[in-house]
């Protein structure tokens, strides 16, 4: 179960950039993948969390952060993704 903050950032993702992102969740984090971007999005609840290593760039945001800075977050997101299609 994802938490309210990290649902309505899936929404407005899929809604309003990319109707291909994809919500994976795991036991150390949640990851935001979109096709369209060229990072993957991870939400995690420590510094610490262990989310492997992949090829794709990553940005890493707390579920902290995510809550008190929502609307920066996603303007930042939107920027990117204007300027990766």
């Amino acid at each position: 179960m994802v938490s309210q903050e990290i649902g309505n950032l899936y929404d407005y993702i899929k809604e309003e950039l990319d109707h291909d992102c994809n919500l994976q969740v795991e036991s150390d984090y949640t990851k935001l993948t979109c096709p369209n971007l060229s990072f993957d999005i991870f939400i995690i609840e420590k510094i610490g969390a262990n989310i492997g290593d992949d090829v794709k760039r990553k940005v890493i945001l707390t579920a902290q952060q995510l809550s008190s800075q929502t609307l920066k977050i996603k303007n930042r997101i939107k920027g990117a993704f204007w300027t990766c299609t």
